[in-house]
């Protein structure tokens, strides 16, 4: 259930049997010694900073049965290597905040990053003061990609080759 296991600071490991569907809101968050998670093809729903604070957890694999990447699911995690599934079309505000990620592949299949409302200057990425390359496979309507704060250290920004002449996807990014 929500917030089960947030701040099991002792928990290193977690299997999940098939028998869980839903990973609930603040789940693992703060359990800081969380090195290693297992998820089944059985959850369909991982909520809100289910990992977030979980600063020893450097990598996951997510499961294809999820659709989405809710608020800040990783910020302030250890997360430094992610592979986003193809079944993945959206990836909500604060998902990475603050993680030491150093480049991340956005597949084809992500049509929505964070809210598209420019007001709140897209967090996705936000504090990620390791990430340097942001690598975006799909093909982005401007508002998916305007008026966020990415970070500092980005080096490269990489759009899909047809919409790479359109200066216009640029103009509000923030680096």
């Amino acid at each position: 259930g929500d917030k089960g296991f947030r701040y099991c600071r002792a928990l290193t490991n977690v299997s999940l049997p098939t028998s869980v569907i839903d990973i609930g809101f603040f789940s693992f968050s703060s359990c800081s010694e969380l090195s290693n998670v297992s998820i089944p093809t059985s959850v369909t729903f991982i909520r809100f900073y289910s990992f977030s604070s979980c600063t020893k957890l450097t990598s996951i694999v997510l499961p294809t049965s999820i659709s989405s990447l809710d608020g800040g699911l990783f910020a302030f995690s250890g997360l430094q290597s992610i592979i986003i599934p193809t079944s993945i079309t959206r990836i909500n505000n604060a998902v990475f905040q603050g993680t030491p990620l150093t480049s991340i592949v956005i597949p084809t299949s992500v049509s929505i990053i964070g809210d598209n409302h420019i007001r709140n200057g897209g967090m996705v990425f936000r504090d990620c003061t390791q990430l340097t390359t942001v690598t975006l496979l799909g093909i982005w309507m401007n508002e998916a990609v305007t008026g966020y704060t990415i970070s500092e250290t980005l080096q490269a920004f990489s759009l899909p080759v047809e919409q790479s002449t359109d200066t216009s996807l640029f103009l509000a990014i923030t680096v």
